[in-house]
């Protein structure tokens, strides 16, 4: 399992801060061993209740080896204003030796009714672009 050092999160971020965040903890990752290679299959993006947000996140973590790759949880919260973030690296297991480790990406945002609006454009720097 990835140590607590792949864990980053903000108050009042925007999109754009947490796409660094998530390229500065994957390459921090890679720096540290080379045998995490990061899935690149499925993003899910899930808009849930606030209130609802951790039982959603567990269901979502407890689905086994058909995890997404890329996991974003957008948390509607009446009231709120700003977007704050969470974002933690995750694998199955420890690398063996000679063996990779997938890594998988989990982003928990907490929302305002008025960023569904524009859910696209805050979302959208958060998925995996998947070259081909």
């Amino acid at each position: 399992m990835l140590d607590a050092e792949g864990v980053w999160s903000a108050q009042d971020t925007t999109p754009s801060q947490i796409d660094t965040a998530l390229r500065e903890l994957l390459i921090a990752q890679h720096a540290r061993s080379e045998a995490y290679a990061p899935a690149r299959v499925l993003n899910l993006v899930a808009v849930v209740d606030r209130e609802w947000r951790g039982e959603i996140y567990n269901r979502l973590d407890g689905v086994g080896r058909y995890h997404p790759s890329r996991l974003v949880l957008c948390a509607v919260e009446e009231g709120r204003e700003k977007i704050d973030a969470w974002v933690g690296l995750t694998s199955e297991g420890e690398a063996r030796a000679g063996e990779f480790a997938l890594v998988r990406e989990r982003v928990v945002l907490d929302i305002g009714p008025r960023h569904l609006a524009a859910l696209d454009s805050l979302v959208d720097p958060l998925k995996r672009k998947v070259k081909v």
